[in-house]
């Protein structure tokens, strides 16, 4: 299953460490604003090795 994520989710599922319930996708897709705002933030730990959530992250620029 693929999936595309948001901020949010993201951000709030670190904070209660639940980034494993993504584990039920195969794929998320991030667009380059969510990238921003979570990964490169530092507001999450999603995308970092070792983090116990296994899906394939695929970070997408959107065109302008």
């Amino acid at each position: 299953m693929k999936g595309v994520a948001d901020s949010g989710p993201l951000i709030h599922l670190t904070e209660i460490k639940a980034l494993w319930l993504l584990s039920v996708f195969e794929v998320i897709y991030l667009p380059d604003a969510v990238w921003e705002e979570t990964v490169r933030r530092g507001h999450t730990d999603f995308g970092v090795q070792g983090t116990p959530c296994t899906p394939e992250i695929i970070y997408f620029a959107q065109s302008t």
